[in-house]
């Protein structure tokens, strides 16, 4: 049924407006379903018809759009699991003033001729993500004469800009698209509750008037190249982990994913992970599929190769392959998952695209919110864990001509070599 409805919102000739009348269509005919399920179902498409008329929501102004979505499940969508009491983390600030990029280039004057002027003093603006966590490795150097400089490296070029807006005139001002763009009610309360939010504490650094937040944990693990899961409560997207049972934190196969592209591309060194979460994952090898569109998008072909074979060699090493070739590990993980063939390469998509893939997400939190008693999560994992190690890791060189035929073979908009 996912699958269809995902067609449905892909295709361009159903406008946003009519997307909950097709997909109720599809829901009614889906014999697949429990009758119980189909009411679920239903109740939450009618909530959300009368939602949009009740906000009058404009389908033409896109950031509206994301702004409901992401309203309407908090509302209306079950969180995976609830939260453990925890205290708030120590939060501390730094003058972004002070910070300049490796080739001297004030950090302020970048963000300004790269999202717009004025980015850094509007009020109603907060910018989080790589750019984030960019400015706090850059403040860990300045205290630190021996910090990675590669870890500051691998951010660079600034691809992806993520920003938060109270204000929606504000959101359209600056250069993020529908995709870096989240508008919320009210910056202020989102500062004290970005924390909580995050996938992995080094991401709990956000950058609002001038300021650059961040946690006691975060300057931690930025300083030592550390991965460390941070439990959060989302609704929207698909979770980066669960808390299971026995209150153990359970990544997920596009938590894994994340981690993987952190601990390939240089953005984190170490990390570790229950063993029996790997086992888990070892069961399905798609996730490894994941970080090839960030590895081949990397502008220097040394480090891309680099990390195609880094890549391999972290399978390997965590026993998700017996393969001794890239190409050899990529065409499992195509027989084991057809459907993979369907991945596009394209980096650049237009704002309705964007916005369509959101939905999808928002459909995905919804599904799960009815199915919930369908998630297959085990209730527990033994203390034995495994660490990833990038430093220690050892590789080998290939020629990757092979590989890249493939990758141009399968795919749509692959980059060539």
């Amino acid at each position: 049924m996912l699958e269809k409805i995902q067609g449905i919102v892909k295709d361009h000739n159903i406008g946003l407006d009519q997307l909950a009348i097709h997909i109720a269509k599809e829901i009614r005919n889906e014999k697949q379903i429990s009758t119980d399920e189909k009411r679920k179902l239903f109740g939450l498409v009618r909530s959300w018809k009368e939602y949009a008329s009740d906000n009058a929501i404009d389908h033409n102004d896109l950031l509206q759009v994301r702004y409901h979505l992401l309203r309407f499940s908090k509302k209306y969508f079950t969180p995976l699991h609830e939260l453990a009491d925890e205290k708030k983390p120590e939060i501390l600030c730094a003058d972004i003033r002070n910070l300049s990029l490796p080739d001297n280039t004030p950090l302020v004057d970048h963000l300004e001729s790269s999202i717009g002027r004025g980015v850094c003093e509007d009020t109603h603006i907060a910018i989080y993500g790589g750019i984030a966590r960019l400015a706090l490795k850059l403040h860990v150097a300045n205290q630190n004469d021996n910090f990675n400089g590669a870890l500051i490296e691998s951010e660079l070029p600034i691809n992806d800009v993520d920003i938060v807006a109270d204000d929606i005139d504000a959101a359209h001002k600056y250069r993020s698209g529908i995709s870096g763009t989240r508008v919320i009610d009210d910056i202020e309360e989102y500062k004290d509750t970005y924390f909580s939010t995050v996938d992995y504490t080094m991401n709990q650094a956000l950058i609002h008037g001038r300021e650059l937040l961040f946690s006691a944990q975060a300057y931690s693990d930025v300083k030592q190249g550390v991965l460390h899961i941070s439990e959060k409560n989302e609704t929207l997207f698909n979770p980066d982990s669960v808390r299971l049972k026995d209150g153990k934190i359970f990544i997920t196969s596009k938590g894994f994913y994340r981690a993987l592209c952190y601990l390939l591309r240089d953005k984190a060194r170490v990390m570790d992970i229950h063993t029996d979460n790997l086992i888990a994952l070892n069961k399905n090898n798609y996730q490894w599929a994941g970080p090839l569109l960030k590895l081949l998008n990397i502008k220097e072909k040394e480090r891309r190769d680099t990390a195609i074979s880094r890549w391999l060699a972290l399978a390997q090493s965590l026993s998700a392959t017996q393969a001794s070739h890239p190409a050899e590990f990529l065409q499992e993980i195509i027989e084991h998952n057809p459907h993979i063939v369907n991945f596009d390469f394209a980096t650049e998509k237009d704002d309705e695209a964007e916005i369509r893939w959101i939905i999808n997400q928002f459909l995905n939190s919804g599904l799960r919110t009815v199915f919930s008693h369908k998630q297959n999560y085990p209730d527990s994992m033994s203390d034995d864990t495994q660490r990833i190690d990038i430093a220690t890791l050892h590789y080998q060189k290939h020629d990757l001509r092979e590989f890249f035929t493939l990758i141009n073979n399968t795919f749509k908009n692959a980059p060539t070599m």
